[in-house]
């Protein structure tokens, strides 16, 4: 079995992606949100969760996240 395979199939990396990821996710949109809204939170909900750039939010964020952490886990 590969090193990859091995990696993969240890539950402790798919605890490092879940967390690191999260993190990601969270520290970004803190920063976005303090830099790129003023720290305007209704500015903030507004541009993100209207209509359709609501789903894209969250898809794009799930995707983001999930992607840094499991590169960050496998490094």
């Amino acid at each position: 079995m590969s090193s990859f395979k091995k990696i993969l199939q240890a539950p402790n990396f798919w605890k490092s992606v879940l967390f690191i990821g999260l993190a990601f996710v969270l520290l970004y949109n803190a920063i976005d949100y303090a830099f790129g809204y003023s720290m305007n939170w209704d500015q903030f909900l507004a541009a993100k969760w209207q209509g359709s750039t609501k789903w894209r939010f969250i898809i794009a964020n799930l995707l983001g996240g999930a992607l840094y952490g499991f590169i960050i886990s496998f490094l």
